[in-house]
C-alpha cells in the first residue's frame, strides 16, 4: 500500500486532467480529432489539402500551424498510453517497450524525492527485465540506482557488491556494443546511396575486426555479436565473395539461436544478407525459404517488411517469374505505408515498376495483367524521379541507363535511342571499367552496337557474340560488381533486347 500511496501523491488527479491525449471516441467532432482522423482516413496527405479541409476558403494558416502544434503534442502524450502487449509486437519487444515506460516511471519517482519504496520496486522489476533480455542501457541504469540506495541507506555489502559487479559487467558490454556499433555504421554509410563496388572497405572492415578482436565481454548479448558478424559479412560482401558470405551468415544465425531470446531485428539483419547471397549463387529455393522466414516474424508494414518483399521481388526477376513480381509491386505499391518510405528505398520500387511495364507490354506478363499498365507508365517521368541513383555513376545508374534503353526500343523512338547512345559511349568510358564492372562493362558494349547496326537483331548478335560470349564467362557469383546492379541478369536482357529488335 505504502507504493500506491507514493505513486497517488505523484500522478494526482489535477495532473491527470492536464494530460491531452488523442483517440477516436464516437460522436467526438471537435477540430483535433477531425484533424486526426483525416490523417488516419487519408483524406489529406499535404499542408495545403489539410489547411482547405479544415478551414475552407478562409486559409487560416497562424489556427493551423497551432492545431497542427496540439496534434503533434497529443499523438507523443498518447504514446505513453499503446498497449504493447498487442500481438504484433515480438515478445523481446513488448519487454523493451514494457521496460522504456519503466525507465520513464523511475526517473518520475526518483525525481520525486520521498518515493523510495515505489523506486526500490521499480529497479528491481527492470533489472529482472533487463538481465533476462539483455538489454545493456537499462541494466547499467537500475543497478547503479540499487547500489546506489544500498550504499547510503542499508548499508547491506552483499547487495552493495552485488550491483556493483552487475554494473561492472554490463559497462563492459556496453562499451564493446557502441564500439562494435560505431564500427559498423562507418561502413554501412558508404552504401546508403551508392550501390557500387568498394574494395577499400575490406581493409577497412578488416581493420575494424580486428580491433573489436580485443574485446570478449563476460556478458554475451545478441546485439554485440549480430553487429561483429555484419562487419565480417560486410568485408566479404565488398570483394563479392558470395560463398564465403553465405557461410559467415549461416554461423552467424547459428550463433543468434543459441541465445535463450529471439532478437528478430538481427536475425532479418543477418536473412537479408544470406538472401542476397543465395540469389547470386543461383540458390533460389533456399533464398526463397529465407525471404519466408523472414516475412513471417516480421511486423506487417514496417520497414524491414517492406524490404523482405524487395528481396523477393528481385528473386522473382533472377528466377523469370515475372507475373508474381507484378502480383508483389501492386501488393506493395498500394500500401498505405509505401509513400513513407525513404526516398532512395522507393528508387528502387521504381525501377522495379520501369522493368515490369516493359515485360508487361511485351506479353512477358499476362494479358489481363499487362491491360493495367497501359497509358499509366511514363518513361520521361520515370527518368526525371531518378534524382538519388541516378548520381550513383557505377552503381544503380547502371540498371537505370539499361531499362531506359530497352524502353525506347519497345517505343521505337529510334531517334532518342541514338542521342542515348551518344551520351552512353561516354558514360562507358568514364564511369565503367572493364576489371570493376565487368558484366556491366559487357552489356553495355553489347547495346552501343544496337544502332551501329541500324537495329538489325540479326546483325546485332553477329556483332556481339564475343562480347556475350566473354559476359557468359563471368557469371554473377564470380563477378566484380555489386549486386544489386542485375535486376534481370544481363544474359535474360539481352535476350529481351533481341526479341524487341526482332
Amino acid at each position: 500500500m505504502d507504493k500506491l500511496i507514493e505513486l497517488v501523491n505523484i500522478v494526482n488527479r489535477n495532473k491527470v486532467k492536464s494530460i491531452g491525449v488523442i483517440g477516436r471516441p464516437s460522436g467526438n467532432d471537435t477540430l483535433l480529432n477531425k484533424f486526426y482522423d483525416a490523417i488516419h482516413d487519408q483524406k489529406v496527405k499535404t499542408e495545403e489539402e489539410a489547411l482547405v479541409y479544415l478551414y475552407g476558403k478562409s486559409n487560416n494558416k497562424k489556427a493551423y500551424y497551432k492545431l497542427k502544434h496540439q496534434l503533434k503534442e497529443r499523438l507523443l502524450n498518447t504514446l505513453f498510453l499503446i498497449d504493447v502487449k498487442e500481438s504484433k509486437y515480438s515478445d523481446r519487444n513488448k519487454a523493451y517497450l514494457e521496460s522504456q515506460k519503466g525507465m520513464m516511471a523511475l526517473n518520475f519517482v526518483i525525481n520525486a524525492g520521498i518515493a523510495r519504496k515505489t523506486a526500490m520496486w521499480i529497479s528491481e522489476k527492470l533489472l529482472k527485465t533487463a538481465t533476462k533480455w539483455c538489454f545493456t542501457e537499462v541494466a547499467i541504469t537500475t543497478a547503479r540506482f540499487l547500489r546506489s540506495y544500498h550504499a547510503s541507506k542499508s548499508g547491506d555489502r552483499k547487495k552493495i557488491e552485488k550491483y556493483d559487479q552487475i554494473v561492472r559487467d554490463y559497462q563492459e558490454l556496453y562499451n564493446a556494443e557502441i564500439l562494435v556499433e560505431s564500427f559498423y555504421c562507418d561502413l554501412v554509410s558508404y552504401y546508403v546511396i551508392d550501390k557500387s563496388t568498394k574494395r577499400f572497405i575490406y581493409d577497412l572492415a578488416d581493420k575494424h575486426i580486428r580491433e573489436i578482436k580485443r574485446y570478449d565481454p563476460k556478458i554475451k548479448s545478441t546485439r554485440f555479436y549480430y553487429q561483429k558478424a555484419m562487419l565480417e559479412i560486410a568485408k566479404y560482401m565488398s570483394i563479392n565473395d558470395y560463398q564465403k558470405t553465405k557461410t559467415l551468415c549461416e554461423e552467424a544465425l547459428s550463433n543468434l539461436n543459441s541465445f535463450n531470446y529471439q532478437d528478430t531485428k538481427a536475425i532479418v539483419a543477418i536473412s537479408y544478407q544470406l538472401v542476397v547471397c543465395c540469389v547470386q549463387l543461383k540458390q533460389y529455393k533456399e533464398g526463397k525459404k529465407h525471404i519466408d522466414i523472414i516475412i513471417a516474424i516480421q511486423t506487417p508494414d514496417t520497414f524491414n517488411w517492406f524490404k523482405a518483399y524487395e528481396l523477393y521481388v528481385n528473386l522473382c526477376f533472377h528466377t523469370q517469374q515475372y507475373e508474381e513480381a507484378w502480383k508483389t509491386f501492386d501488393k506493395i505499391s498500394k500500401n498505405k505505408k509505401f509513400r513513407y518510405l525513404p526516398k532512395n528505398v522507393k528508387e528502387v520500387w521504381k525501377i522495379f515498376e520501369a522493368w515490369l511495364n516493359l515485360l508487361a507490354q511485351i506479353g512477358n506478363i499476362s494479358s489481363d495483367t499487362a491491360a493495367k499498365s497501359k497509358g499509366k507508365f511514363r518513361v520521361s517521368k520515370f527518368i526525371n524521379e531518378m534524382s538519388i541513383y541516378a548520381k550513383d555513376k557505377k552503381g544503380l545508374n547502371i540498371p537505370i541507363l539499361i531499362i531506359h534503353t530497352l524502353l525506347l526500343i519497345q517505343q521505337k523512338k529510334y531517334d532518342l535511342l541514338i542521342d542515348r547512345i551518344e551520351a552512353i559511349e561516354k558514360y562507358i568510358h568514364r564511369y565503367i571499367k572493364r576489371t570493376d564492372n565487368r558484366r556491366s562493362y559487357y552489356i553495355v558494349r553489347m547495346i552501343l552496337e544496337i544502332p551501329k547496326n541500324d537495329f538489325n537483331a540479326i546483325l546485332i548478335q553477329k556483332k556481339t557474340e564475343k562480347h556475350f560470349n566473354q559476359l557468359k564467362q563471368i557469371p554473377l557469383d564470380v563477378s566484380s560488381q555489386s549486386h544489386d546492379l542485375e535486376i534481370i541478369p544481363y544474359e535474360d536482357t539481352w535476350a529481351l533486347i533481341l526479341e524487341l529488335l526482332s
